[in-house]
């Protein structure tokens, strides 16, 4: 609901624009002076200004009374739009007032259509100016990689979220074959379509990200982006900046500062890795999710943003909160639903089709004709544990695709190393059998370095190399 601020010395006259703004939803507050209406503009947010060209008052203001104001607004509101009503008998020609910056003059009696008309056009040109604003700063922290942003995507359709099942554009990136997938999905089905903060939690690289976007597409907001802030990648000292605007050095040269809530305004935050905000922030953040609104980098103002809160969290943020690093009642806020995210080794069934759609991804990425894995690739896969869920799967895939000579990824060409967990124990391994896991173990600590690998076990390269081809490794 747009905002109005009338000035008009005269209380009737007040009223009587006021009554016909809200009439047609405006949201309308009236200043008496331009005094009164500067000290408005100082600490509230507006998006248009109706003033009346005469007051009875003078003011400190240079000229007269709404020529002084309107000089004022343009200088320090210089987006805001302003209109201006005055007498046709009134001595400042409505030309006067068009030179200092009013974007519209309309002579009263006023008619209530034409001041209507020129309301709604003035307020989209604000909203134009400012999407043009929002687009210059999204490039350059593109362009820069200190922001990302998904691309914007149609909403589900009624007839889809009626069934209970999100659809199936806006889960393209996620999949969910397993059993233990399934509570994931209907969650995404229950709580995607609403407005409610979610806390995704789950180990590193079990797809939280993925789940985050699934809710997005599926909500109202999907034709807006989804602004994500990577809050464990950056030092504390330039979050601030991330989430609020810059200023003075840290600015973008040639527009205004604009953080990311700014930018997600209209759409959805996602911030990954919770845990990182520091204990000032999370202040700021709290404050901002009781009362929709914030104070943006450069300003006293509060601005009211509508915008939808996705989180997440790789560990136990009631830890934190005990220890008293992390806010309880950010805690609550953030965490109206919780959706838990199972690693890979819960979800084996999904391994054959992630690995695919990997296998696809990175095969044309390195124009490479690789169109599958062999059995044996498949069951190492299969029987991997997978500490670094997705995220390790993507990379053993990646470099699968670099050494595999064919068309097919064969098991000699997958780099899977153990994790110590599951290392068998000793009275069950045979001499053979520790001698790979030992080759194994210094190949993942040494990062599959084989000079290093060799060293360590006390091996020339050829006879590491003879070892490697007896094991299949």
């Amino acid at each position: 609901m747009p905002t109005i601020l009338i000035a008009d010395d005269e209380p009737d006259a007040r009223e009587q624009v006021a009554q016909f703004l809200v009439a047609y939803g405006y949201r309308v507050d009236a200043a008496k002076s331009p005094e009164e209406a500067l000290a408005w503009l100082a600490s509230r947010d507006c998006d248009a200004a109706i003033l009346d060209a005469s007051y009875a008052e003078r003011t400190p203001l240079d000229g007269g009374a709404a020529e002084g104001l309107l000089a004022e607004l343009v200088k320090r509101y210089p987006q805001l739009p302003v209109i201006v009503l005055r007498a046709a008998t009134h001595p400042i020609p409505a030309e006067s007032f068009l030179l200092q910056g009013a974007r519209d003059v309309q002579t009263k009696p006023w008619d209530g259509a034409r001041l209507r008309a020129s309301l709604q056009t003035q307020l989209q040109l604000r909203d134009s100016l400012r999407l043009v604003r929002r687009l210059q700063v999204e490039n350059q922290l593109l362009r820069s990689g200190l922001l990302h942003l998904d691309e914007p995507a149609q909403p589900a359709s009624a007839a889809c979220l009626a069934s209970g099942w999100p659809a199936a554009s806006a889960l393209r990136d996620l999949v969910a074959e397993s059993a233990a997938m399934q509570p994931v999905m209907r969650m995404i089905a229950r709580v995607g379509p609403s407005d409610a903060s979610v806390l995704i939690s789950g180990e590193h690289g079990s797809g939280k990200g993925m789940v985050a976007r699934a809710l997005h597409q599926v909500s109202a907001r999907a034709a807006m982006p989804m602004v994500t802030v990577h809050l464990g990648g950056l030092p504390q000292q330039l979050l601030d900046a991330e989430l609020f605007g810059r200023l003075g050095d840290g600015a973008l040269e040639g527009v205004a500062p604009i953080g990311s809530l700014e930018l997600a305004d209209g759409g959805t935050l996602f911030l990954d890795e919770i845990a990182g905000l520091p204990p000032n922030l999370q202040a700021r953040l709290v404050r901002m999710l009781e009362s929709g609104e914030v104070e943006l980098a450069g300003s006293c103002k509060k601005r009211r943003l509508n915008l939808r809160m996705l989180s997440t969290t790789n560990g136990s943020l009631r830890g934190a909160m005990d220890t008293g690093y992390f806010r309880q009642d950010l805690l609550y806020r953030l965490n109206a639903v919780e959706i838990v995210v199972p690693p890979l080794r819960e979800r084996k069934e999904d391994i054959p089709i992630l690995a695919s759609r990997l296998l696809a991804a990175q095969a044309a990425k390195y124009r490479k004709d690789i169109r599958g894995f062999s059995a044996g690739a498949m069951r190492v896969l299969l029987g991997h544990a997978w500490p670094g869920n997705v995220r390790e799967l993507g990379h053993v895939v990646e470099a699968a695709v670099l050494m595999a000579p064919g068309s097919e990824i064969r098991q000699e060409d997958l780099r899977v190393y153990p994790h110590p967990d599951d290392s068998p124990r000793l009275d069950d391994i045979s001499l053979e059998d520790m001698e790979k896991l030992l080759i194994q173990k210094a190949l993942a600590r040494f990062d599959g370095n084989v000079s290093k690998t060799a060293e360590a076990l006390g091996l020339s390269r050829s006879a590491l190399y003879r070892r490697l081809q007896r094991h299949n490794l």
